[in-house]
């Protein structure tokens, strides 16, 4: 089974946020021996928007059975 990794900012001025962000949920993983994963990460996009472009590929991919 694949892991899907969603990490989000909603300004540019949060770009170490998403790095850290991603490198959590990477390192948590890596820890739990989880090495089958995918990473989508929504940079500058608020939460408020209707879509978020890596969030609306992750369900889509969900929905295909990626």
């Amino acid at each position: 089974m694949k892991t899907a990794l969603y990490s989000r900012v909603s300004t540019d001025k949060q770009s170490n946020g998403l790095e850290a962000q991603t490198r959590a949920l990477t390192e948590y993983c890596n820890t739990r021996g989880i090495t089958d994963y995918e990473i989508y990460e929504d940079f500058n996009i608020s939460g408020v928007k209707l879509t978020r472009p890596q969030l609306d590929r992750l369900m889509e991919d969900v929905r295909s059975g990626k």
